[in-house]
């Protein structure tokens, strides 16, 4: 067991490397996006996610589906449940919010 876990952490070290990479390319095109005046930023989003659902920030991925950037936003309530929300990374228009795992909403 001993002479296998070096080999095992380098496979999952080698396993990681591809969603490391993508998480990197996400982060790049959305500051370049931001920073050409061509999408909204994450910031402001989170704010409005602030002002109206009880909760805290979890994580964000820019994805791009049917032609258009979509911020997907991961929030987490106070009762420990999950929330996922789409924009529109072009305009901040809320497209979708999905519950996950729960029944009925927080709205503050």
């Amino acid at each position: 067991m001993r002479r296998l876990r070096p080999i095992l952490l380098g496979l999952l070290a080698a396993a990681a490397w591809p969603a490391a990479a993508r998480a990197d390319q996400g982060a790049t095109r959305a500051r370049e996006g931001v920073e050409g005046r061509q999408l909204v930023t994450l910031e402001s989003l989170v704010s409005f996610l602030e002002a109206h659902y009880a909760g805290r920030f979890v994580e964000a991925e820019l994805e791009h589906r049917h032609g258009r950037p979509i911020y997907e936003i991961e929030w987490r309530t106070p009762e420990g449940r999950m929330l996922e929300f789409e924009f529109d990374a072009q305009s901040g228009e809320l497209l979708e919010r999905e519950k996950h795992g729960w029944r009925g909403g927080h709205r503050r």
